[in-house]
């Protein structure tokens, strides 16, 4: 997928939707103690990097920066590398001041880093704080009745759970949009897929000091 198609596809997203694009499944997080890096040597890119430990658990951050809701989710939903896009109106129901907030907390003070942990939370947490509805599992029985949702991300409670121990695993290929060959897909429960091929893509910044929904 080009940057253009990307671009046009973004261009069609509807409020409360969250596209995500090609190459990855959806990813389960579930380590709100704290991600355990040592347990998982696929992900020994960024952890053998020097890192910024935050202090604050990735529960913690959730509950007093992501959601309004204090129960513990089981799960949430998430897209490695967080390549994805919202409408303006999605956006914008949370106020400038509240990713102001957020941006202070996760990216600067202790946090100026070239590698903070919670930069791979944020990673984590997008979907959950733009479609919380769709991307977080509150409990062992919320889990959609259909493995695809209908932007054809897989649905709650059939994400991709990366084994842990695994030396290389570069999560389940995306199916369809012509971004997969038989040869490189998995099965969400087993398995690596070949290398995956990056692409770059325009991020634009939050401006406007207009809020639909203030928090």
């Amino acid at each position: 997928m080009t940057v253009a198609e990307m671009k046009a596809k973004a261009l069609t997203i509807a409020p409360s939707q969250v596209t995500t694009y090609p190459f990855r499944e959806l990813e389960l997080f579930e380590h709100w103690d704290g991600i355990p890096w040592e347990k998982y040597p696929c992900w020994k890119r960024w952890s053998s990097m020097t890192m910024q430990k935050m202090r604050e658990t990735p529960l913690e951050l959730f509950q007093k920066y992501i959601s309004e809701d204090e129960r513990v989710p089981v799960a949430i939903g998430f897209a490695p590398g967080a390549i994805f896009a919202v409408n303006k109106k999605t956006i914008m129901r949370h106020s400038k001041a509240f990713y102001q907030r957020l941006l202070h907390k996760m990216f600067l003070g202790e946090m100026v880093h070239v590698n903070p942990e919670t930069g791979h939370y944020m990673e984590r947490f997008w979907l959950a704080l733009f479609n919380p509805s769709e991307y977080v599992q509150w409990d062992d029985s919320d889990v959609s009745n259909a493995e695809r949702n209908q932007d054809g991300q897989l649905a709650k409670g059939h994400w991709y759970r990366t084994p842990m121990g695994a030396a290389d695993d570069l999560g389940a290929m995306r199916r369809g949009e012509g971004m997969e060959s038989p040869e490189s897909s998995i099965s969400p429960s087993t398995g690596s897929s070949e290398s995956l091929e990056s692409s770059e893509t325009e991020l634009s910044s939050i401006t406007d000091e207009e809020t639909l929904d203030g928090k």
